[in-house]
C-alpha cells in the first residue's frame, strides 16, 4: 500500500510544531529500543557459519549447490575481514585521539586527576534541524553522562553534551548557533597554549551554524591577522581545558572597539566516527 505524500507532509507540519525537548526525547527513545536489536543482528551467526562446522552438510550437497556455497562463504569472509580492518581502524583512532588529547593539554594538569576520559561512538552524525548543529553518541545517563560535558577528539574541541537519554547523547557541536564558550587567539601554532595566557587576545565563540563560527569581543588593541589560530581558553568551572584547537581566523570585521572574527573549524565533524567526553572528577 503506498503511503499518500499529503500524510507525509502533515506529518512534518506535526513534528516542526512539537517542542525540541519532546523531539529530542522521543530520538533517544527510538535509539534506545532499536540499540539492542542492531548489537542482536551483529551477533546472529549466518547459515553458511554454522555449516562451516558441519562437514555433513556440505558433503549432502550436490556439485553445484557445493561451489554456490564455498563462494558464499568466501564473500562473507572476505566481509569478516574488512569488518575486523574497520574495528582495528577505529580502536587505533581512538588510542590515537586520546594520546593526541594528553599531549595537548598543558603540563601543569594532570588529566588523570581532572577528568574521567569515556569513548564514545557516532551514531548519528547529521541534524534534522536546519539551524541546529549537532551529532547523536551511544553513551548516556547509564554511562554516567549529564549535559554541559565538554566532548573533544584528539586536540580537538567537538563541542558539548546538550540532551541525555539513557543510551544515547547529543552533542551541540561548536558551529551551533545557541553553543558559547571562551576562547584566545595565537598567531603560532606550532607551540602549546602556556599557562601565561593574560597577553594574549581573548573573545566569545558562537556558532553561525552553515559548519562556520564566529569569535565576538576581541580588542583591537591586538592585531590580529588572518590564519591566526583560536584555542579555548581557561574555564574557571574546569569543564574545557584550555588549549584545545577549535580552527583558524578566515576574515577580520571591525566593530567598534572590537573585532569580530570568522572562524574556519579545524574539523570536519561529519566525518567523526567517535569521540572522547570529558567528565571532571568530583573533589
Amino acid at each position: 500500500m503506498k503511503i499518500p505524500p499529503v500524510l507525509f507532509f502533515l506529518l512534518s507540519i506535526i513534528l516542526l510544531a512539537f517542542p525540541v525537548q519532546w523531539l529530542n526525547k522521543l530520538e533517544h527513545a527510538v535509539l534506545a529500543v532499536t540499540k539492542p536489536l542492531v548489537y542482536l543482528h551483529s551477533k546472529t551467526p549466518s547459515i553458511t557459519a554454522e555449516a562451516e562446522y558441519d562437514p555433513r552438510i556440505i558433503e549432502s550437497l550436490k556439485p553445484k549447490d557445493k561451489i554456490k556455497f564455498l563462494e558464499q562463504r568466501i564473500l562473507e569472509l572476505n566481509d569478516t575481514i574488512t569488518l575486523l580492518k574497520n574495528e582495528n581502524t577505529s580502536l587505533i583512532n581512538k588510542i590515537k585521539s586520546i594520546s593526541d588529547f594528553r599531549t595537548t593539554i598543558p603540563s601543569a594538569l594532570n588529566i588523570k586527576e581532572h577528568y574521567d576520559i569515556i569513548v564514545s561512538d557516532v551514531v548519528i552524525k547529521s541534524d534534522a534541524s536546519v539551524w541546529r548543529r549537532s551529532i547523536i553518541i551511544n553513551k548516556g545517563e547509564n554511562d554516567g553522562l549529564k549535559s554541559g560535558l565538554t566532548v573533544v577528539w584528539g586536540k580537538y574541541l567537538v563541542g558539548k553534551i546538550s540532551d541525555v537519554g539513557a543510551f544515547t547523547s547529543r552533542i551541540q557541536l561548536i558551529t551551533d548557533p545557541a553553543f558559547r564558550a571562551q576562547v584566545l587567539i595565537m598567531p603560532c601554532a606550532d607551540t602549546r597554549v602556556s599557562d601565561d595566557v593574560s597577553r594574549m587576545p581573548f573573545g566569545v565563540l558562537a556558532g553561525i551554524s552553515f559548519d562556520s563560527a564566529i569569535v565576538k569581543w576581541v580588542s583591537r588593541e591586538y592585531k590580529v591577522q588572518n590564519g591566526w589560530e583560536v584555542y579555548s581558553a581557561p574555564d574557571p568551572n574546569a569543564l574545557i581545558p584550555k588549549g584545545l584547537i577549535i580552527g583558524k581566523v578566515n576574515n577580520i570585521s571591525p566593530d567598534g572597539f572590537f573585532y569580530n572574527l570568522s572562524i574556519t573549524p579545524a574539523i570536519d565533524f561529519y566525518n567523526l566516527n567517535d569521540v572522547l567526553i570529558l567528565r571532571p572528577k568530583i573533589k
